[in-house]
């Protein structure tokens, strides 16, 4: 474990003023992204389409391991505050994770079938997050048919958000 905290602390040790705005502006359109989801209200996982491209977008601009999830942390922790839920964040987290984890190889996700695998893995690793424990635990039984259908419109909306966000990447990122 100290030795990948020594591996992060070495690849941000000289990030810049500008990797910290990008990161902090990425933040706050995630933020915003969350109350453009608003408009679908009532439809599972269609947020996903409108979050997840601004993850590809911190990326792709950031190129240091764990900006994804740093951006996932500071949005989902400002969509949250309101409510005065921390645990709100952590499914987001987990999505900043999985998409930090296909952006590993720096040009993996400006290809469009690893952009839509990686955006429909963001969008059910937050669908997983709460809802897999409990189907397992068994605290939501009555529900486990209708998680199918959630868990399949978390992945569509996860797969334009994935196409969105190739969409960022290939029109505004600059190459590497």
């Amino acid at each position: 474990m100290s030795s990948i905290v020594a591996g992060l602390g070495r690849r941000w040790q000289d990030a810049t003023l500008t990797d910290a705005t990008w990161i902090v502006f990425c933040g706050l359109v995630f933020w915003g992204s969350k109350w453009a989801g608003k408009l679908l209200e009532g439809v599972p996982g269609h947020a996903s389409a409108f979050w997840i491209p601004v993850l590809f977008l911190a990326t792709a601009r950031v190129h240091r391991t764990g900006s994804g999830s740093l951006t996932a942390l500071l949005g989902s922790f400002l969509w949250t505050l309101p409510r005065a839920n921390p645990l709100g964040v952590a499914p987001y987290l987990a999505a900043g994770l999985v998409l930090d984890a296909f952006a590993s190889k720096e040009e993996r996700l400006r290809h469009l079938g690893w952009a839509l695998v990686a955006g429909t893995a963001c969008s059910l690793a937050k669908f997983s997050f709460h809802n897999i424990p409990a189907a397992i635990l068994g605290s939501g039984h009555f529900l486990s048919w209708g998680l199918w259908t959630v868990a399949l419109l978390h992945a569509a909306f996860g797969l334009v958000g994935g196409l969105l966000g190739w969409l960022a990447l290939r029109f505004t990122a600059p190459r590497p």
